[in-house]
């Protein structure tokens, strides 16, 4: 009797423990709701003082843009939520007549921005925007571009305001105002919308929609929904496999076409930021490139790389473009070690911890082609490079693996 006793006990015990636990974890679920509720929230609140903000210095006519009036005087630039995820980019979505666009600023405060022009107190003691003339104008801001890129760029400095810009620019008939030159100066020093603008002809970069001020809006492609691994581990038995040997397909396309098209120049395109939420996967599984902040030309990429004191290789690495350490001199080189089908491969198409589930559980009969090829291209031999760059494409034989998984029957 007293060991059932004792029994009766300890199962009660059990029991306690479990409904205590469960308790616990249920509470704990539920604070965090209401903390991640509360943050966004505060973050909500924020971008539309943010908005509200954009709107005051567009009607006292400190900036200007071609999204300015839609936002401030017609509403049909509509806020739906922030979506800046704590990061200092500020990122906001927005509804377009209809359509969802994202509104984008590397800054929050255009203050942290170099200025093209000062306040000045006139005669009257009267804070005024002082103006700068044209050239002037056009100089600093082919300089601004041209120290961001590193790359020869075609055209003049007129042609260039004209590709950077929404607006008419016709200095000759009109002289541009204050608010456009400010405007246009604070969009330049900001990476992504160069990029964009430079890469607008590829259809896996978005399309600038416009600006308003410092921030510039872009199409919508929904990030980290094919491409993450806890997505694709959870639904990747509802998504075909030929839906996503297409999107590793229209991936490959996209890192293939970077390769000497940067900014419109005959210089190879390095892509240092290589994960997942960095592409967005459409309706049509089309895959675009949403965080362009990280992409460089080759003589962007060479100085940035021998910036550094090194002791070893590792040091020299900048996020995903790794280089190359001259231990005997203790300096960084200017050269890059891998490169952007590599880091593909290792990174997105790798299946093990540190890739996505993008190519999990291919057809059976593909199954063991297709992982050879992946780690064949994620781990090219010294053989395989020429001047640290591949004697040819490493990703043709999974490309040709992938199309031909593609022909088999829907599974």
């Amino acid at each position: 009797m007293l060991c059932k006793s004792f029994k009766r006990m300890n199962a009660c015990r059990s029991v306690r423990c479990f409904l205590t636990g469960l308790l616990i974890l249920v509470i704990t679920i539920i604070l965090l709701l209401i903390c991640k509720i509360r943050l966004q929230r505060i973050a909500d609140t924020e971008a539309k003082g943010t908005l509200a903000d954009l709107c005051y210095q567009y009607t006292t006519k400190r900036i200007t843009g071609s999204l300015c009036q839609d936002l401030c005087d017609l509403e049909t630039l509509k806020f739906k939520s922030s979506i800046s995820g704590g990061s200092n980019k500020n990122v906001i979505l927005m509804e377009w007549h209809n359509s969802l666009m994202v509104l984008k600023s590397r800054v929050r405060d255009q203050n942290n921005l170099s200025p093209l022009t000062v306040w000045e107190t006139n005669e009257n003691q009267e804070r005024v925007l002082s103006a700068p003339t044209v050239d002037f104008f056009e100089t600093v801001i082919s300089n601004e571009v041209g120290s961001l890129l590193q790359t020869k760029l075609e055209g003049d400095k007129r042609g260039l305001i004209v590709k950077l810009s929404d607006e008419k620019y016709d200095p000759e008939n009109e002289k541009p105002s204050v608010a456009y030159m400010n405007t246009l100066m604070n969009l330049v020093q900001q990476e992504e919308y160069v990029n964009f603008k430079f890469y607008r002809k590829l259809t896996e970069f978005p399309q600038v929609l416009g600006y308003c001020g410092h921030f510039y809006g872009v199409e919508y492609i929904p990030p980290d929904q094919m491409l993450s691994s806890i997505t694709l581990r959870t639904y990747r038995n509802r998504m075909p496999w030929k839906h996503r040997a297409m999107i590793a397909l229209k991936l490959l396309d996209l890192f293939t076409s970077l390769d000497g098209n940067f900014a419109e120049a005959a210089e190879e395109t390095h892509m240092c930021d290589v994960k997942a939420e960095n592409f967005g996967v459409g309706d049509n599984l089309e895959v675009k490139v949403i965080d362009g902040d990280m992409i460089f030309s080759s003589s962007k990429m060479k100085s940035i790389l021998e910036e550094e004191d090194c002791s070893k290789h590792s040091d020299c690495d900048f996020f995903d473009c790794e280089g190359i350490c001259e231990v005997s001199k203790g300096r960084c080189t200017n050269r890059r070690r891998n490169f952007n089908i590599q880091v593909l491969c290792r990174d997105i198409f790798n299946t093990g911890i540190r890739g996505t589930q993008l190519l999990s559980n291919p057809p059976a009969n593909f199954k063991k082609s297709i992982r050879s090829e992946v780690i064949k291209c994620s781990h090219l031999s010294r053989q395989e490079w020429r001047d640290f760059k591949p004697e040819s494409d490493p990703s043709m034989d999974l490309r040709q693996l992938l199309l031909d998984s593609c022909l088999l029957p829907t599974t």
